[in-house]
């Protein structure tokens, strides 16, 4: 984690998905895209949040035989998520290469209706890598409002490399 950040223990956080807000009864359009961002169905995880004046960090391991179909992502270029009073646009962006890993990047906007009407919008980065046994993912998530200058995308990117090799030993 970035210096001076607050880590914790990243508790009920078991997808991407999760982090951006979005829970199970999530929809999807196209509706396959929604694998991109729970690729091994909520499964139990382990990892580490951390939170700073640049956003919120979440590096988490889910366990559980995942891969990244090479269909998916060419169906997936862009897509439209949904949960209760919030909406996401997310789209792929390149993942950080990492030798024997399939790894895959996505940008999203989520917007929330809050009370009286009102909407936040946050912007999340996430990237993961597919391990075969387990699925590791970082995600940076950032409100454009903070006064103070969000962590660059590239940041999660390097974490995740950086977690895979950790992983690896």
């Amino acid at each position: 984690m970035p210096s001076g950040y607050e880590v914790a223990d990243a508790v009920g956080v078991a997808s991407p998905a999760e982090v951006w807000g979005f829970r199970t009864g999530l929809t999807a359009e196209p509706p396959q895209c929604a694998t991109l961002v729970d690729p091994t169905a909520g499964g139990s995880a382990l990892g580490l949040s951390g939170s700073g004046d640049g956003g919120l960090l979440y590096v988490v391991v889910v366990p559980g035989v995942a891969t990244l179909d090479p269909v998916l992502t060419a169906q997936c270029p862009q897509w439209q998520m949904a949960y209760g009073s919030s909406s996401a646009t997310a789209e792929l962006v390149p993942g950080p290469h990492i030798e024997g890993v399939d790894t895959v990047g996505m940008s999203a906007t989520i917007r929330t209706v809050v009370e009286s009407g009102r909407q936040t919008e946050a912007r999340a980065q996430t990237f993961s890598g597919y391990l075969g046994q387990c699925v590791v993912f970082v995600t940076l998530v950032v409100d454009p409002a903070s006064p103070h200058p969000p962590l660059p995308p590239q940041t999660a990117a390097d974490l995740l490399v950086k977690s895979v090799a950790a992983l690896r030993g």
